[in-house]
Protein backbone atom coordinates (compact mmCIF):
# COMPACT_ATOMS: atom_id res chain seq x y z
CA UNK A 1 0.00 0.00 0.00
CA UNK A 2 1.27 3.66 -0.68
CA UNK A 3 -0.16 6.86 -1.52
CA UNK A 4 0.44 7.95 -5.33
CA UNK A 5 1.47 11.47 -6.14
CA UNK A 6 1.57 11.71 -10.06
CA UNK A 7 3.71 14.80 -11.33
CA UNK A 8 3.20 16.02 -14.84
CA UNK A 9 5.73 18.38 -15.18
CA UNK A 10 5.57 22.12 -16.86
CA UNK A 11 7.24 24.98 -17.65
CA UNK A 12 5.55 27.95 -15.54
CA UNK A 13 3.23 25.27 -13.68
CA UNK A 14 3.03 21.35 -12.56
CA UNK A 15 0.15 19.75 -12.61
CA UNK A 16 -0.47 17.05 -9.37
CA UNK A 17 -2.89 14.35 -8.49
CA UNK A 18 -2.86 12.48 -5.14
CA UNK A 19 -3.92 8.96 -4.63
CA UNK A 20 -4.54 7.45 -1.12
CA UNK A 21 -3.86 3.84 -0.39
CA UNK A 22 -6.61 1.83 -2.94
CA UNK A 23 -6.69 3.99 -5.47
CA UNK A 24 -9.57 7.31 -4.81
CA UNK A 25 -7.82 10.39 -6.30
CA UNK A 26 -8.45 13.03 -3.41
CA UNK A 27 -6.32 15.79 -4.71
CA UNK A 28 -5.76 17.57 -8.07
CA UNK A 29 -3.74 21.02 -8.14
CA UNK A 30 -1.42 23.33 -9.99
CA UNK A 31 1.90 23.67 -8.70
CA UNK A 32 3.46 27.12 -9.49
CA UNK A 33 6.87 25.45 -10.61
CA UNK A 34 9.24 28.14 -8.04
CA UNK A 35 10.03 27.33 -4.58
CA UNK A 36 6.99 29.08 -3.06
CA UNK A 37 5.29 26.07 -4.70
CA UNK A 38 7.42 23.46 -3.83
CA UNK A 39 6.76 23.99 0.36
CA UNK A 40 3.31 23.19 0.14
CA UNK A 41 3.80 20.28 -1.71
CA UNK A 42 5.58 19.02 0.25
CA UNK A 43 3.54 19.78 3.45
CA UNK A 44 1.10 17.85 1.43
CA UNK A 45 3.32 14.92 0.79
CA UNK A 46 3.75 14.75 4.97
CA UNK A 47 0.21 14.89 5.95
CA UNK A 48 -0.60 11.85 3.63
CA UNK A 49 2.55 10.16 4.63
CA UNK A 50 1.72 10.86 8.77
CA UNK A 51 -2.10 10.22 7.87
CA UNK A 52 -2.04 6.98 6.20
CA UNK A 53 1.11 5.95 7.58
CA UNK A 54 1.96 4.80 3.99
CA UNK A 55 4.93 5.24 2.10
CA UNK A 56 4.46 8.53 -0.67
CA UNK A 57 5.57 7.43 -4.29
CA UNK A 58 6.04 10.36 -6.51
CA UNK A 59 5.89 9.57 -10.45
CA UNK A 60 6.76 12.56 -12.56
CA UNK A 61 6.18 13.01 -15.89
CA UNK A 62 8.56 16.03 -17.89
CA UNK A 63 11.21 16.92 -20.34
CA UNK A 64 13.68 19.51 -20.96
CA UNK A 65 14.89 19.62 -17.79
CA UNK A 66 11.50 21.55 -16.28
CA UNK A 67 11.45 18.60 -13.50
CA UNK A 68 14.24 20.21 -11.76
CA UNK A 69 15.32 20.97 -9.34
CA UNK A 70 11.79 19.71 -8.18
CA UNK A 71 12.69 16.08 -8.40
CA UNK A 72 16.22 16.18 -6.37
CA UNK A 73 13.77 18.06 -3.27
CA UNK A 74 11.79 15.27 -3.48
CA UNK A 75 14.42 12.83 -3.11
CA UNK A 76 16.29 14.58 -0.64
CA UNK A 77 13.09 14.55 1.48
CA UNK A 78 13.37 11.06 1.55
CA UNK A 79 10.32 9.86 -0.75
CA UNK A 80 10.50 7.94 -3.67
CA UNK A 81 10.71 9.36 -7.05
Amino acid sequence: MRTTVDVDVGCHRHRVAIAVPGGNIVEEFDLPARWEGFWGFFARLEHYRRNYGVPVVVAMEGYNGHARPLDSEIQKRGTRC
